[in-house]
């Protein structure tokens, strides 16, 4: 398969969206689904691309859809590649089905779709992953904490997280919102929100999920 062109007529104030694959039909069939309403500015590359890297990084992608199928270890080097090469741009990866779920999620991915998923459960995804958020269906977050609790725990968190921001780590890790960490220990939402913060940059993560698993994975909960 050749890289592709725009999907649609360009527009200055559209965002770019990089499907990276193997798989042509399905990503010309998303191409197709994601540039219909002229939202998107949409790109393919195959991911036999001689210099994946540097074409990724031509596009500027506000979001980049990886298709990791099968074959997890290739799939996350590629997944690893990108983030690299993009590590501004949202990830979101689709594959057959959830055993690279934790991996994809550690390596800075942020959300993990099955091939049965919905159009509007990627065009969510999508959207997510563009404002920064990850998102993860409830009952993949179960097994996800169920896995990362059978690894063995790394060493403790390098820089010392204070009594307060162990507290919120663990309730982060229970699945509580910021508003109700926020009310259980009788302090602002922004105070709250401002704490997270402080355990993402100690913990060197990037959102609230992957604090929650490097709390299960330290042991911490």
């Amino acid at each position: 398969m050749t890289d592709q062109q725009p999907v649609g007529d360009p527009e200055s104030d559209r965002r770019t969206l990089l499907f990276v694959t193997h798989q042509p039909l399905l990503a010309e069939t998303l191409a197709y689904l994601f540039a219909s309403d002229n939202t998107w500015d949409v790109r393919v590359l195959t991911d036999d691309h001689p210099d994946l890297p540097s074409a990724c990084r031509a596009l500027h992608p506000s979001v980049v859809v990886v298709d990791v199928d099968s074959d997890v270890v290739p799939g996350l080097t590629l997944l690893g590649n990108i983030r690299l090469a993009l590590p501004q741009a949202g990830v979101v990866v689709i594959g057959d089905s959830s055993p690279g779920l934790v991996e994809a999620i550690g390596f800075g991915a942020h959300a993990y779709l099955t091939y049965d998923a919905s159009i509007e459960a990627l065009r969510d995804a999508v959207d997510a992953a563009r404002a920064g958020r990850t998102t993860i269906d409830a009952l993949e977050l179960g097994a996800l904490l169920d896995d990362l609790r059978k690894v063995e725990p790394d060493e403790p968190a390098r820089p010392p997280l204070s009594s307060r921001e162990a507290e919120i780590l663990r309730r982060l890790a229970a699945g509580e919102s910021t508003e109700s960490i926020a009310d259980a220990l009788g302090i602002r939402v922004a105070t709250a929100r401002k704490h997270i913060q402080n355990i993402l940059k100690k913990l060197g993560v990037h959102s609230k999920l992957q604090a929650a698993a490097y709390a299960v994975k330290a042991g911490l909960v």
